[in-house]
């Protein structure tokens, strides 16, 4: 689910001509961009701390093997066993809800036979954060793949007493810390629902991948990229976690195919620079990208080399504003107790003058009682 803003949309403030630009202005625009967006099929998608996993996921699960790969290890249904690679598609358009301030659903497949009969959708939803609208929205955008089902087939077909609407199985993805409580049935989320028959209530059950609930040992014993992107993203607390979960990956990720290969460096590029201080980016992205499937050992030791370089750096810089401070404090309390010992001095002229206390107190600014422990003072 992302903000998503049609770049060539006239009325996006991102809307320009490239044809009238010169490629040099073409690419600092774009740079520009770029730093605030993700572009992904002519569509920028707004960049946040809370949409940078989600983005990373819709990009692995837009290739069709990985998408398979995920169903087969972590799908334990009688229809997974029936999808094929070659009869999978991924729709390539939006199912965009009014009520949710524009948001569209993240990823939408659909399952063709050879003569392009459709056999079911399969609708995914990526999310970090608990959210409890979620039945409701799937439901919704059930309704809109249903209603373009519908626009497409023609009165005709539609009309008929043997049509019939596909079937779509709703999934949501999440990898937040926090427990998803969110009811996994729609009737859960209606009123006194328990009233009723059963058979009267409009009823549907997501299926719940729950990253963070997967235990270590099963995602390692599946030794394929979607167990290991879910073991490393149960452990991307810090850098220096996750480097000592990609030690234990090294012999899986040097078994993958280039092309998978590929897709985990695009995923942990993302992960991995956001852990580390600006200046560390260039050099852990250049890590990252020239690394071979045999070279992941490599690769672990330039995260280590540049991990040891941003913690020196940021116990020099706690040392340096630590020692301001004190000696910023230092000056402050020097400069508070002289300004007291003035006002004593002061306050003691005035004792010997015969001035009332209440007096010396308004003008000195020292209260009652430290003028009196004062002159007790003077006293002895």
């Amino acid at each position: 689910m992302y903000e998503k803003i049609p770049l060539l949309n006239p009325h996006n403030p991102l809307f320009f001509n490239f044809a009238l630009l010169p490629t040099s202005r073409k690419r600092l625009i774009m740079v520009e961009i770029t730093k605030k967006y993700h572009i992904i099929k002519g569509e920028a998608i707004l960049k946040n701390q809370n949409n940078e996993h989600d983005v990373g996921y819709k990009y692995l699960l837009s290739a069709k093997h990985i998408f398979v790969q995920l169903l087969t290890s972590f799908v334990q249904k009688e229809w997974v066993n029936e999808i094929a690679e070659s009869q999978l598609e991924l729709m390539d358009k939006s199912y965009v809800l009014q009520d949710f301030n524009e948001k569209e659903a993240d990823l939408v497949y659909r399952m063709k036979t050879e003569d392009q009969e459709i056999i079911f959708y399969i609708l995914m939803e990526l999310q970090s954060k608990v959210d409890y609208q979620m039945p409701y929205r799937l439901l919704l955008y059930m309704n809109e793949i249903w209603r373009d089902v519908v626009k497409n087939m023609g009165r005709k077909k539609v009309g008929r007493k043997s049509f019939r609407l596909p079937v779509i199985i709703p999934i949501v993805l999440y990898n937040g810390k926090r427990k998803w409580t969110v009811p996994t049935q729609f009737k859960d989320m209606l009123l006194h629902v328990e009233k009723f028959e059963k058979e009267q209530v409009l009823n549907f059950e997501y299926i719940l991948l729950d990253i963070n609930r997967y235990d270590e040992q099963e995602l390692l014993h599946l030794s394929n990229l979607m167990g290991s992107i879910f073991f490393l993203d149960q452990g991307a607390s810090d850098t220096e976690a996750l480097i000592k979960r990609l030690k234990r990956l090294v012999d899986i990720l040097e078994k993958l195919t280039p092309a998978e290969f590929t897709l985990f460096q695009s995923w942990l590029k993302g992960i991995a620079i956001k852990r580390l201080p600006e200046e560390h980016h260039k050099q852990v992205e250049k890590i990252i990208i020239q690394t071979k499937r045999k070279e992941v050992g490599t690769m672990m030791t330039g995260f280590e080399r540049n991990l040891e370089k941003a913690l020196k750096k940021e116990q020099r810089e706690a040392r340096e504003k630590g020692h301001k401070e004190g000696h910023k404090e230092g000056h402050r309390e020097g400069h508070k107790e002289g300004k007291k010992n003035s006002a004593l001095e002061t306050a003691e002229k005035m004792l010997k003058d015969g001035m009332h206390v209440a007096q010396i107190a308004k003008y000195t600014e020292l209260s009652e009682e430290e003028i009196e422990e004062h002159q007790r003072q003077m006293k002895d």
